[in-house]
């Protein structure tokens, strides 16, 4: 088994967005991966509007890969900004 990797110790995830993270419930890393960060993050643009921003995004998706947010695949960059376009046209 995995160990389990607390959201404050994830990789791209500094102290304010793992407080905000925690303050929703999710505790471990692997709670992101169970419900997919693309409903990760509009629950998480629901409470904090201001993450609604692909550094954000790539940011989750980069800690979900266990890489720096700057490396994230491009395809999932792709798939983050166009959640983030749906979004914010109220299509999610």
């Amino acid at each position: 088994m995995k160990d389990r990797v607390l959201i404050k110790d994830a990789k791209n995830l500094g102290p304010v967005s793992a407080a905000e993270m925690e303050s929703m419930g999710v505790i471990y890393l692997d709670q992101i991966e169970e419900q997919g960060w693309e409903e990760f993050c509009v629950r998480y643009v629901e409470l904090y509007p201001h993450r609604l921003n692909l550094n954000a995004f790539t940011a989750i998706i980069g800690a979900i890969e266990g890489q720096d947010w700057r490396r994230v695949d491009p395809g999932l960059k792709a798939e983050a900004k166009a959640l983030i376009q749906r979004i914010k046209k109220g299509l999610y």
